[in-house]
């Protein structure tokens, strides 16, 4: 529960579902649960990663030629770093 009205709360799954687990070899796995959070509660996330996340495609090299990225981005930084700081 949270302490403050500042903080949010993330309620935990009732029933989690079957576990199921790929290696994807070098010490690389996925974990994949069914229902790890009910569908409404994905679909609210989702929603709110969708509405409030700036999101862009950029434009990458491939084989000599510029294309857009086939996915969304959003990169996220401490204050103050510049969109060409790595960390």
């Amino acid at each position: 529960m949270a302490d403050s009205e500042s903080e949010t709360t993330i309620p935990r799954p009732i029933d989690i579902g079957r576990r199921q687990t790929l290696d994807l070899g070098n010490g690389s796995e996925i974990v994949y649960i069914t229902m790890f959070v009910p569908s409404d509660q994905a679909w609210t996330w989702f929603d709110f990663l969708n509405q409030h996340i700036p999101w862009t495609r950029p434009t990458i090299r491939v084989s000599g030629r510029s294309v857009v990225q086939p996915r969304d981005t959003c990169y996220v930084a401490i204050p103050g770093l510049t969109a060409s700081t790595h960390i």
